[in-house]
């Protein structure tokens, strides 16, 4: 049996158990998540960084710049 995710991006297909076991185990402190995490958002990896947030890091990046 496998969950549906749904955001306005698309729609990830989880094996309900894998997803279970993985917060188990990562609450349980036997993981860091990074298999959680991957399951969870690896279907929006490939959405292009909205504008608003590009000038945000683009403005970032120029002031660490000028202070060095």
């Amino acid at each position: 049996m496998a969950a549906n995710v749904r955001c306005r991006y698309g729609t990830a297909k989880l094996p309900a158990q894998s997803v279970k076991a993985s917060i188990a185990a990562f609450l349980d402190g036997g993981t860091n998540g990074e298999d959680l995490l991957h399951a969870l958002y690896d279907h929006v990896l490939s959405e292009p960084i909205p504008t608003s947030m590009r000038r945000i890091l683009q403005q970032s990046e120029r002031q660490v710049g000028n202070s060095r």
